[in-house]
């Protein structure tokens, strides 16, 4: 099977996945990128992957871009990410097993679907398509609710982003985690910005604070609601039960979640996927997450690796009040975190699964490359 990613560029979400695909497919995979790496990301330091990996194909070079047409014609199999509509045009045209990849069209509100501009938009992008050889790839749980909305009744797959997996020793992780008598850790970390929500784990840890419970709340993160968080950690006498711990690496973040026990998600419909949750469970940490961001549907099942509310958090204080004191009850579900993640949602898992999808027909009953169902967002 020859398979083509076609994208904008090869990103941190996508390498691992990437690299699963060549591992498998050795010469017949390639991802062809028609975007350079933006300057300030190159002045930031950022590395650019299409100098990395030998399957990448510059498609912002003349002689990319010829190899790039070519791949259109002769690819078994297309997945196609950030590209113009066009590619997805000439891919169907041209016969490929075309798998559009994406996050949900209608973040802000279901109710744009009946706006002509932003339906004749889906329409070109996806919803337009009734050939056979065109399928989603649904990188947000509600992705399947949009498409239904403007007419569209095609195959629809669970996806997502794949970032690398760590495989720890589970007893050296699980050591890192609150024993009994120990004060348990909850995380939050994520640009401080309104639709993030930094504000419910406040308002968490001053509801745990008022019924005297033995935990400390960590945030990690930075941006416009800074100065707010901070000050509303005093106002609130929060001072001893959280700390505000700033901008840190994605490789300190990813030792924050090791010696967590509990990860906060509080980000609202504006989350297309959400890659922290991803990690969080990797690192054994129990995930508590808001519904409505596009990955939680599809990687948390309620009291086996996290829980799950819709916008408000105060219904699931009971829920993380028996995780702080029972440890018998906290420790199973931080093992089923780790285990999920490993055998479920790593980009090996997701690599073998879509090419035993396009190449075998294979179908599974959930998980990676099990068909998406319709889950209406009721947005407000």
């Amino acid at each position: 099977m020859k398979l083509t990613f076609f994208s904008s560029v090869l990103g941190y979400h996508q390498e691992g996945l990437c690299n699963a695909f060549y591992e498998l497919l050795g010469d017949d995979f390639r991802f062809v990128a028609y975007g350079d790496l933006p300057d300030f990301r190159k002045q930031a330091g950022f590395q650019n992957l299409a100098d990395v990996y030998p399957y990448v194909v510059k498609a912002y070079t003349k002689e990319g871009k010829m190899v790039a047409e070519n791949l259109i014609i002769t690819s078994d199999v297309a997945i196609i990410g950030a590209a113009d509509n066009n590619v997805i045009k000439a891919c169907v045209d041209n016969g490929v097993q075309t798998y559009l990849f994406s996050e949900r069209f209608l973040k802000k509100g279901s109710w744009r679907a009946f706006i002509p501009t932003t339906r004749n938009k889906l329409k070109a992008r996806a919803a337009g398509y009734k050939q056979d050889n065109f399928k989603v790839l649904c990188a947000s749980a509600y992705l399947p609710y949009d498409l239904a909305l403007c007419g569209w009744r095609g195959k629809a797959y669970k996806w997502g982003y794949f970032p690398d997996v760590t495989r720890y020793d589970v007893s050296e992780l699980m050591c890192k985690k609150a024993s009994k008598n120990q004060t348990v850790n909850i995380l939050w970390a994520a640009r401080l910005i309104d639709w993030k929500h930094p504000e419910k784990a406040l308002l968490l840890a001053k509801h745990l604070r008022d019924n005297n419970y033995d935990f400390h709340l960590n945030i990690i993160g930075y941006g416009e609601l800074e100065d707010y968080l901070i000050k509303e950690i005093s106002n609130l006498g929060l001072q001893e039960q959280v700390s505000f711990l700033g901008k840190k690496t994605a490789p300190e973040v990813r030792i924050a979640m090791e010696n967590s026990d509990i990860f906060l998600m509080t980000s609202d419909y504006n989350e297309g996927w959400g890659v922290v949750v991803n990690e969080a469970l990797n690192s054994g940490c129990i995930v508590i997450a808001d519904d409505r961001a596009g990955s939680v549907c599809y990687l948390l099942e309620n009291g086996f690796n996290g829980f799950t509310y819709r916008n408000d958090i105060s219904t699931l204080f009971p829920v993380i009040e028996k995780l702080i004191t029972d440890e018998e009850f906290r420790k199973p579900i931080q093992n089923n975190a780790y285990e999920y993640m490993i055998n479920n949602a790593s980009p090996q898992v997701a690599a073998k699964r879509f090419i035993e999808l396009c190449c075998d027909g294979k179908t599974f009953e959930n998980g990676v490359c099990s068909e998406a169902p319709i889950i209406k967002s009721r947005w407000f």
